[in-house]
């Protein structure tokens, strides 16, 4: 067997982050906790959602997290029978518990409480970057998690939600890729098929009804761009969709190509839902104004 160990970092608001160190716990429970969890059930399960990778056994996948003043850096170490497969499906991993993390923390509960200059969205978080391979000791990695805090965890209660039409963007980036010109075509058909699956893979996101999904990927000299913007008609809205839809697609990339190589971001820069009952005039500004343009950085009002 072999092994390779893939790290990720998840930036969030200074103060989310300072709950995590004090208490271990901000939004809906403990982030690191729950991205253990993910990361070592969906490392295993990469093969479903990359058709890049065969199924392969994975022999065993290690996880540690470290909070940091801006946010939570997390490792996943996965064993299979080679290791480049190996290397990818830690990254799957990695990916998956970063998000899962990710949903944690942005998450309104009675440890998040919407006030001036925070408020419960996805503006707590600045995005996943960093994921990469890295070469340190498995041992010295897991002397530097300091990841603490009842093992909380609670799932959003939506009961009394309304409907909402929703639309999210996420923008994402890898480097250091050798690819051919169909992959980047290929990686939208992934992002397509993956946005719908989030909730299989993300325990506290909620199976919602994804009207329609749109990507777009860019590819550079070693380096691919994608854009992913999801419609949907639930209780919450489409943030994470958006982002695991293009989180697996660049996974897909990092599996489908050669070289070496690091998801610089993924980022959810829009995402806007409006109560069925609310101006139509209204939702259709909304939808002009997130278009595919990307170039948004504001802050949404919703989940």
């Amino acid at each position: 067997m072999r092994s390779a160990t893939v790290a990720g970092f998840l930036s969030t608001e200074e103060d989310v982050a300072a709950e995590l160190s004090s208490s271990g716990l901000s939004g809906l429970g403990n982030a690191a906790a729950v991205a253990k969890v993910v990361a070592v059930s969906a490392t295993k399960l990469a093969w479903r959602y990359v058709p890049a990778l065969a199924r392969s056994l994975v022999a065993a996948t290690y996880v540690a997290t470290r909070y940091e003043r801006d946010g939570m850096r997390l490792w996943v170490m996965a064993k299979s029978e080679s290791e480049e497969e190996a290397g990818a499906y830690a990254a799957f991993g990695a990916l998956a518990g970063l998000l899962a993390a990710w949903n944690t923390v942005k998450g309104c509960s009675k440890s998040c409480r919407a006030r001036a200059g925070r408020r419960c969205t996805t503006g707590n978080v600045h995005g996943i970057s960093e994921l990469r391979r890295v070469d340190a000791p498995w041992e010295q990695i897991e002397e530097m998690d300091n990841s603490t805090g009842p093992p909380h965890v609670g799932f959003f209660d939506v009961s009394e939600e309304p409907l909402y039409e929703g639309i999210a963007l996420a923008e994402g980036s890898i480097v250091g890729l050798e690819l051919a010109e169909e992959v980047a075509r290929e990686a939208e058909e992934v992002a397509r098929e993956a946005a719908p699956r989030a909730w299989e893979v993300l325990p506290l996101v909620h199976m919602n009804n994804v009207l329609s999904v749109s990507a777009k990927a860019t590819p550079g000299r070693g380096s691919l761009d994608l854009t992913v913007e999801v419609k949907s008609r639930a209780r919450t809205g489409s943030a994470m969709e958006a982002a695991f839809g293009a989180g697996v697609a660049l996974i897909y990339a990092w599996a489908a190509g050669g070289g070496h190589p690091e998801i610089r971001r993924v980022a959810v820069p829009r995402s806007v839902k409006v109560p069925l009952e609310s101006d139509r005039g209204h939702w259709s500004a909304g939808r002009r104004h997130a278009g595919a343009s990307g170039r948004h950085r504001e802050s949404s009002w919703s989940d």
